[in-house]
């Protein structure tokens, strides 16, 4: 089966004020993955 990438984030960044709480996270979530990402606010 080939597997697709549904979803690709590169470098993402959450910053909340000037508290960076995630910086430069990349990934990808492929077709048959399961995969839950909750936040609070985009």
């Amino acid at each position: 089966m080939v597997t697709v990438p549904v979803i690709v984030a590169e470098n993402w960044k959450k910053q909340l004020g000037e508290f960076v709480a995630v910086d430069s996270v990349s990934f990808t979530v492929e077709t048959c993955s399961v995969f839950l990402y909750l936040l609070r606010s985009l």
